[in-house]
């Protein structure tokens, strides 16, 4: 199995039972193995084999100490909110890769939650209008496969909610909640 040298944590917008059968309705029309973790993570083969994070929106990542990531956190608060999920498109991944995602409506709550997070994290990345808010449905360099992905989730298509109600922090590759808000 891989081995990190680095920990890696993510902090991601978790959704409610509702929201994640209505992401699996679309997922489950796909009939390819997917895989979410991009290449410069884990070496190729073991892509799958740690591909374990639940769908979700992230808000940021560190690659500090657990410890001092939940200590940062601390300040930050958290209530349930409502995020749209409107279309389903791609963008360029890391080491020509695909990124297929779910896109989600600008939202005011959103880009509190993501400036609250920097404001712990301090993790430019995540900031407002650095980064395309999605929710991540497969990665791959086989360009026609996510094309074929892309056509079986948007049958049928139609924008829809998702309640976001817990935050959580997992290590990840592969991942393991470790706290939660």
């Amino acid at each position: 199995m891989f081995e990190e040298t680095q920990k890696s944590f993510t902090l991601i917008a978790r959704f409610d039972n509702l929201g994640n059968e209505k992401l699996n309705s679309f997922i489950n029309r796909i009939d390819e193995r997917i895989c979410r973790v991009p290449y410069c993570r884990v070496p190729d083969p073991e892509r799958y084999a740690v591909d374990n994070l639940p769908y979700h929106l992230t808000v940021s990542s560190s690659k500090t100490s657990q410890k001092e990531i939940i200590e940062a956190l601390k300040p930050l608060s958290f209530e349930p909110f409502e995020i749209v999920v409107d279309g389903v498109e791609t963008m360029c991944g890391m080491r020509d890769s695909r990124v297929l995602y779910f896109k989600i409506q600008d939202s005011d709550k959103l880009n509190e939650l993501l400036i609250n997070a920097y404001d712990c994290l301090n993790n430019g990345k995540y900031l407002p209008g650095r980064t395309t808010p999605h929710i991540t449905i497969a990665i791959s360099r086989d360009y026609e496969k996510i094309e074929r992905i892309k056509s079986a989730v948007e049958q049928n298509f139609s924008p829809f909610p998702l309640k976001v109600g817990s935050l959580g922090l997992y290590s990840i590759w592969p991942g393991e909640l470790v706290w939660e808000l």
